[in-house]
């Protein structure tokens, strides 16, 4: 069969068809341009004396609402393109279909939100006459826009990449998301730098003071442009191996550790320079800069897990296949104690770029790798133990997480809560958990003895592997199907 041309999308169009086609694309535009027009005109007019202030409100108006379109409109219509693919089972059909994978998903990320694209550059249109009529240089809105824009594709390219990732999960994964943002009221920006490179609209003072510091975009800009097109690539090309088969992984190790290498660039960058990128319109404080640190290397540790569960799954089904005699034996996978250890030397670089004032902190950066190598490891073991063929499997090594990381730190919280006498002491039981053993070890002033808590992280890791190596000698094939 012969393949689609290049200006055709089949999965585009389909989508477009779905939502009315060109006629209903149309009509809402058109009367989305009118109502939004009118408006201005009649704010102008009934304040004739002070149309410039008002067309200046409308001009930071109007990005907010072209960032309602983008964000809002354009997310969920991407996200409900993919989840009734996959609840309708049209996404087999998909595959069956001459269609190359690269331009499925291309399909997903331009076709499904074609309306608020359109919505979006008649939004442009109308502000670049407002911003005109408000001595507003067009640059600036032109430059806004285009930020906006590019944040807005490579946040597409995310949800597609989520909902190929988990269908069943995928509501639970993007209102975690949006709920943690919500409540930090976006503090979630100050607390991961790399985090704030991608967010390119709300650096500095955001793109809604329309005050950029040149009439070109800033090197920061370019930078977190870059980050996109990184981060959105590789999930573009994961997307893609979901799309091709489903059973496949999507990132794996390889894939996964370009991941995690690519995260702590950025947030090498966003804590070097985080003047430069640092959200001012949240206000700042020179005492977060050790928060910084602890919360880039506590989210560096979870991303570490793609990479290592990949490895560790890999070899399990690997082993699966030798155990049943399979006549095709797939190619072996990469070690999974050198994908662990490659996991956890890498955000140990993180640390070589702290500001000076923590570079007091004794034997720090010894006592953070303990803790960083033992999760990793432990988590490697772990995995590396579950059977195969059974979905819920996951649910083993994100209940181990959600015990060890969170259980110690409420536990103490309902410790000092209980007894009077012991306010005077925080830290004992919460210094179990990776977060308090990091907290206790980049502590200027530490509680409790910093030694405590990366002991009782190497005791996990070691107890992980002893168990491992002693049942893999009793170990015997499984019966399951196997299913990722």
């Amino acid at each position: 069969m012969a393949t689609e041309p290049n200006i055709y999308n089949a999965i585009g169009w389909a989508h477009l068809q779905l939502r009315g086609g060109l006629r209903n694309m149309v009509a809402t535009t058109i009367g989305y341009t009118l109502i939004i027009s009118i408006l201005i005109l009649a704010t102008v007019r009934f304040n004739p004396l002070s149309s410039g202030r008002i067309l200046q409100a409308w001009t930071v108006g109007l990005l907010g609402l072209q960032c309602g379109i983008l964000l809002l409109f354009g997310c969920m219509t991407v996200g409900s393109a993919v989840r009734l693919d996959h609840t309708s089972k049209m996404i087999e059909s998909h595959r069956l279909m001459p269609t190359a994978a690269g331009s499925a998903i291309f399909g997903y990320v331009l076709g499904a939100p074609c309306q608020a694209l359109s919505m979006a550059l008649a939004n442009f249109a109308i502000g670049a006459v407002v911003a005109n009529g408000a001595s507003v240089a067009l640059v600036r809105w032109l430059t806004a826009n285009a930020i906006l824009v590019s944040f807005a594709v490579f946040v597409w390219v995310i949800v597609v990449f989520l909902g190929f990732l988990a269908q069943t999960a995928f509501r639970w994964i993007v209102s975690v998301f949006t709920i943690g943002f919500w409540i930090s009221q976006g503090h979630l920006l100050l607390l991961l730098p790399g985090l704030t490179v991608l967010a390119s609209p709300l650096i500095g003072n955001s793109i809604f003071a329309m005050r950029l510091r040149t009439a070109e975009l800033s090197w920061e800009y370019m930078a977190s442009a870059i980050g996109q097109l990184v981060i959105g690539s590789i999930c573009f090309v994961a997307a893609a191996r979901k799309y091709r088969r489903a059973d496949l992984p999507a990132l794996g190790a390889g894939l996964g550790l370009v991941l995690l290498a690519a995260w702590i660039g950025l947030s090498m960058l966003g804590i070097y320079y985080w003047d430069s990128f640092s959200p001012n319109w949240l206000g700042d404080e020179a005492s977060n800069t050790r928060l910084r640190i602890i919360a880039t290397l506590l989210a560096t540790m979870l991303i570490a897990i793609i990479p290592t569960a990949g490895a560790a799954r890999a070899q399990v089904k690997w082993k699966h296949h030798r155990q049943v005699d399979d006549v095709i034996l797939p190619r072996r996978p990469i070690s999974p104690p050198i994908v662990a250890a490659l996991a956890a030397a890498l955000p140990m670089l993180i640390t070589n770029i702290l500001p000076y004032p923590l570079y007091g902190i004794p034997h720090a950066k010894l006592r953070t790798t303990i803790v960083i190598v033992s999760f990793i490891f432990t988590i490697s073991y772990m995995l590396r133990m579950l059977p195969l063929g059974k979905r819920r499997v996951w649910m083993i090594p994100a209940a181990f997480i959600l015990l060890t990381w969170t259980g110690p730190v409420l536990a103490d919280l309902i410790y000092h809560g209980l007894w009077e006498d012991s306010r005077g002491v925080t830290g004992i039981i919460s210094t179990l958990s990776p977060p308090g053993a990091l907290f206790e070890i980049w502590n200027i002033d530490p509680s409790v003895d910093p030694n405590i808590g990366p002991a009782v992280q190497a005791s996990l890791a070691v107890g992980m592997a002893i168990f491992f190596y002693a049942r893999k000698g009793i170990s015997r094939p499984s019966e399951a199907i196997p299913a990722q």
